[in-house]
């Protein structure tokens, strides 16, 4: 049955119809003067972290005066390879902690915990910046970190590691 499915809606799983994938290769080619900006804002940043690749420049991109709507080119624009590589870290470990606490799903606030911070980091390579970004900070310094708090947590109060719910034992 899934070979039937995948034969049927197979035309539903091809690239060109993804939303997102359709918006980002098409901001070159729009009339919209506001995709136009955010092409210029890209371009513009990405010349200036390749004027100073190694510290980093400033924390707007210089055309604009703006933040560049995207994380990664933001954090290479404003410190750089030194700062990148530190956010990098921070980035991948919040990543590898969602994608296993998904796959584990004993508890289930770390479920959630894992899709609100997977899900603001979408969002922040999209439209994001990182002065502004509260939610990516906070939601992936409490994934990278909320095994030890959780547990603790509910050792001090007598429940189960395992245990998701929040009745006393």
């Amino acid at each position: 049955s899934a070979g039937i499915f995948l034969y049927f809606f197979g035309n539903l799983l091809t690239v060109e119809n993804f939303a997102l994938f359709n918006r980002l290769s098409s901001i070159s080619e729009s009339s919209d003067p506001s995709d136009a900006s955010r092409a210029n804002q890209l371009q513009s940043a990405w010349s200036q972290f390749l004027s100073s690749p190694i510290i980093g420049d400033r924390f707007v991109e210089r055309v604009s005066d703006f933040y560049p709507h995207n994380i990664i080119l933001e954090v290479l624009m404003a410190t750089g390879i030194i700062g990148f590589s530190v956010f990098i870290v921070f980035a991948f470990r919040s990543v590898y902690k969602s994608f296993a606490n998904l796959r584990d799903k004993r508890d289930n606030y770390q479920l959630k915990l894992s899709v609100i911070n997977l899900f603001f980091l979408l969002i922040c390579l999209t439209s994001g910046c990182l002065w502004n970004s509260v939610e990516f900070w906070i939601f992936s310094l409490l994934v990278i970190i909320q095994k030890p708090l959780v547990s603790g947590a509910r050792h001090a109060i007598g429940i189960p590691a395992g245990n998701s719910s929040m009745q006393p034992i």
